[in-house]
């Protein structure tokens, strides 16, 4: 299917990238296509396969919950053509998704958002999954500043690496600015809680990610860090983060 850009979003549109997924999709609904191999590969372009015959679930990002006027008429177009329910639903971590799609219709629905800046690429499976911020950001009087920029730089930055698209795990990411926490910092795996004059440093799960990778190959099929630190315990743990990300410290 041709493209024809309107818009420019935070995620690139990769027009190759799309023609692989109408492929794809063809090839396993005429049965060329291994089915587990095609799950793997859908899930990471953000479609998940229902429990009814050929009914997908579309998610589609926005990072930061940043939308423009021309995508929410998108999004809102393509519930009315290809989402039998008429509607999407608007998920916690700032996604709208689409429930019982054909997976035909998928790959147009897929291409009509891409035309305004809107991708579901890594919004499902192991994977970066979109990069929230405080709903309230840039208008918050209580926040230290505003945090979108932020939450858009580190979508920009994990988007092109290819290990963010084969993790254990799924990876999630939160960006607060407000003095209130409006995203739930501490049950993610990297929380940002912007602050004035701080004079200390917390390591998170990026620390940890970055150990994990060094595990051996039989510790990365437990998709779990936990046996790692039990390993080698806690304080040797954190002294081999801190050589990474505060050499300084360490």
């Amino acid at each position: 299917m041709p493209l024809n850009i309107e818009e420019n979003g935070i995620v690139p549109i990769l027009e190759d990238e799309l023609n692989i997924f109408e492929n794809n999709s063809k090839s396993f609904r005429s049965g060329e296509m291994d089915p587990i191999a095609f799950q793997v590969y859908r899930l990471r372009e953000g479609v998940y396969g229902q429990r009814q015959p050929d009914a997908q679930m579309i998610r589609v990002k926005l990072p930061g919950g940043v939308v423009t006027a021309r995508q929410m008429e998108a999004l809102g177009e393509v519930a009315r053509k290809y989402a039998p329910l008429d509607r999407g639903h608007i998920t916690t971590r700032e996604c709208v998704q689409y429930h019982h799609v054909p997976l035909e219709d998928a790959v147009k629905l897929k291409f009509e958002l891409a035309n305004v800046g809107l991708s579901s690429r890594e919004a499902c499976g192991n994977t970066v999954r979109n990069v929230i911020s405080c709903p309230l950001a840039g208008v918050c009087p209580s926040e230290a500043f505003d945090v979108t920029p932020h939450a858009l730089a580190l979508t920009e930055f994990m988007l092109p690496q290819p290990l963010s698209f084969q993790l254990p795990r799924k990876f999630k990411i939160a960006v607060n600015g407000a003095r209130a926490d409006r995203v739930a910092v501490a049950m993610h795996d990297i929380g940002l809680h912007a602050a004035r004059d701080v004079d200390q440093v917390l390591l998170g799960d990026a620390g940890r990610h970055r150990a994990f990778e060094r595990q051996t190959d039989a510790r990365k099929r437990l998709a779990r860090i936990a046996f790692g630190d039990f390993d080698h315990g806690v304080d040797p743990f954190h002294f081999f983060i801190a050589k990474d990300f505060c050499p300084g410290l360490a």
